[in-house]
């Protein structure tokens, strides 16, 4: 995220509101490195210009999926200060983490365009008003609609075919089996994989997609 032009003093006047959201629990626990990222925009509207008692970090949403905003009372707060004509800029680190639902997604740019706020990510600052911005923006956020889409079917696809026995592939290159502690065992590469990670155990014992995730 880089200083821009677009940043008027009129911007500047109104808040700068650093958007947190993460998806789930776990994510929140085992992905700190992201967490700490997007605390950082905070400093982030200081180098930008904004006065430390102008920005506002709304966090209520870390561990909510950005599928749907009902249950999102941060993303909440956020429309509503946007449609006061409070806030100057967003700032977040992916436009993804705004929504991933497009009829959300599409009502933060139009608001954003009617009160002249900006959104910033890693990639840049958008002007809702600027035509070559909105038309990127708006294929944002189909993207990441989609993408949570194809997740969906995946999954989907699994739970309807939990007996699903995937193709079996062989090593096709020679492993130092002593450097990890396993006896080395000649034309024989099933030892290995019995022997290998906990993922590959619980395949082996499992033969099928559903079974194994179950038991990793």
């Amino acid at each position: 995220m880089i200083l821009s032009p677009k940043i008027e003093a009129r911007h500047q006047q109104l808040q700068a509101v650093v958007y947190i959201r993460q998806s789930t629990p776990k994510q929140v626990q085992s992905n700190q490195e992201s967490t700490r990222r997007q605390y950082q925009l905070a400093e982030r509207a200081q180098v930008m210009g904004w006065p430390p008692s102008q920005i506002r970090v709304i966090d209520e949403d870390l561990g909510l999926s950005g599928a749907s905003s009902r249950q999102r009372t941060g993303f909440q707060k956020l429309v509503a200060a946007i449609g006061l004509g409070e806030v100057g800029i967003i700032l977040v680190t992916e436009v993804s983490r705004l929504s991933r639902r497009n009829s959300d997604w599409h009502r933060v740019i139009e608001l954003c365009g009617v009160f002249r706020t900006l959104i910033a990510d890693e990639d840049g600052v958008y002007d809702a008003r600027d035509p070559n911005d909105l038309l990127l923006l708006g294929v944002k956020g189909t993207l990441f609609a989609a993408e949570l889409h194809i997740l969906r079917g995946r999954m989907r696809g699994v739970r309807r075919h939990p007996n699903l026995v995937l193709p079996r592939f062989r090593y096709r290159w020679r492993i130092p089996y002593a450097a990890f502690g396993i006896m080395r065992a000649e034309n024989d590469d099933r030892r290995v994989w019995a022997r290998g990670s906990p993922t590959s155990q619980a395949w082996t014992r499992a033969r099928s997609m559903a079974a194994a995730m179950r038991r990793c």
